[in-house]
């Protein structure tokens, strides 16, 4: 379980597929807040070159899925915010007023 690592997750997986949570997360499938950073690089990398609506939206939710988990599990890491993560809460917020 994720609370036995620590509350930080050891995925590596930059990619993952979005899925809805029906159980508790085991940390080998939760990604480290670095990992999530390098993963919201990749996503915009990727929205920039293709604009893949379906692959941005399903990484976005995924992100923002495990983010949450580490969030509620442990305290921000000190020192100043990576960038990346910071764009994810602009993301998201613009995507659900488009949604209404």
């Amino acid at each position: 379980m994720l609370q036995e690592a620590g509350g930080l997750g050891t995925c590596q997986a930059l990619e993952k597929e979005y899925l809805r949570l029906t159980s508790l997360p085991r940390a080998s499938d939760v990604r480290p807040p670095e990992v999530l950073a390098a993963a919201m690089r990749l996503v915009k990398a990727k929205w920039r070159q293709e604009a893949d609506y379906t692959y941005a939206s399903t990484q976005l939710k995924s992100i923002r899925q495990a983010s949450n988990r580490l969030c509620t599990r442990t305290p921000p890491p000190p020192g100043p915010a990576d960038p990346a993560l910071c764009g994810l809460v602009d993301v998201v917020r613009d995507s659900r007023r488009g949604s209404a």
